[in-house]
């Protein structure tokens, strides 16, 4: 609704509502155009009336303010803690066997959907980077992608055949294999050119699985100095920081520092839930 008599509160989960990039958008089919189009437009619309938003980061929070004029009072930033099923204990949790086959010493893990905004397409000319400097006997990327979810994953699939030999496609993991395939990267490799939070970069950093990612405002706040960062458009960007990581290894002390990083988030759902409920009585 664009308005309501009571105090409308509305958690603005969708990033794509305050990042506006070419670079993905020119890959959506014209009902996607169409979608986000109107959304955009009826957000704005809405937003005024709200008596309160909520961001899960401070980059949200700003780029909401710049986007839509949303006075910075009536924006509450509450990040998420991570899932319950990546803070138990690792003991006996065995390595994916499928990334263990490979006798590559750097073996990179692209967790993510199949979604334009993830930027799978800058693989084939990154691995054409990588066979060029002679890293491609080196490095194995394993993307998890399902091709009967979209016909955007299938196509994805079909255009990363020829780069067999840099791309192993997992499929779809389910919740309690998802530290199994963090115990056998060597790195967690995410390009993606946009977040909201980045949940994927605290389930890292609990699995103390080192991260190379895009150097993009959202991806520096959640990991600061325990990431390596590449422009995510620009193969040789990402190539050069894969080489530096194969020479040099994770950021010093990366387990240390990122349970430090992780004391810095809710440590649990309940922890969430009651920054909800301040909200709301605030409000009400």
């Amino acid at each position: 609704p664009i308005h309501l008599k009571i105090p409308q509160i509305v958690l603005l989960h969708q990033s794509l509502l305050v990042y506006r990039n070419s670079d993905f958008e020119r890959l959506w089919a014209p009902t996607e155009r169409w979608k986000f189009r109107y959304t955009r437009w009826h957000f704005e619309r809405m937003a005024p009336h709200c008596a309160a938003l909520t961001v899960q980061t401070p980059v949200m929070a700003k780029r909401l303010h710049q986007t839509y004029n949303i006075p910075m009072d009536k924006i509450h930033v509450v990040s998420s803690a991570l899932p319950a099923h990546l803070q138990q204990a690792s003991g006996g949790i065995y390595p994916n066997i499928q990334m263990m086959a490979t006798d590559k010493p750097c073996r990179l893990l692209f967790l993510a959907a199949g979604y334009e905004h993830k930027n799978h397409y800058i693989l084939p000319a990154l691995v054409e980077i990588l066979r060029q400097r002679k890293l491609a006997d080196k490095v194995q990327i394993f993307v998890t992608l399902d091709a009967t979810v979209r016909s955007y994953e299938r196509d994805l699939l079909a255009l990363l055949e020829p780069y067999s030999d840099c791309v192993t496609n997992l499929g779809r993991l389910a919740p309690d294999q998802v530290k199994g395939a963090y115990k056998a990267a060597n790195a967690l490799f995410i390009p993606t050119l946009v977040e909201s939070f980045g949940l994927i970069y605290l389930e890292a950093m609990a699995c103390n699985c080192p991260i190379l990612t895009s150097d993009r405002d959202f991806a520096r706040w959640m990991c600061d100095d325990l990431a390596r960062y590449f422009d995510p458009l620009d193969p040789a960007s990402i190539a050069q920081a894969i080489e530096r990581f194969i020479a040099n290894g994770p950021p010093e002390a990366y387990r240390e520092r990122a349970i430090q990083r992780l004391e810095r988030f809710p440590s649990s759902w309940d922890a969430v839930a009651r920054e909800y409920v301040e909200i709301l009585r605030q409000c009400a």
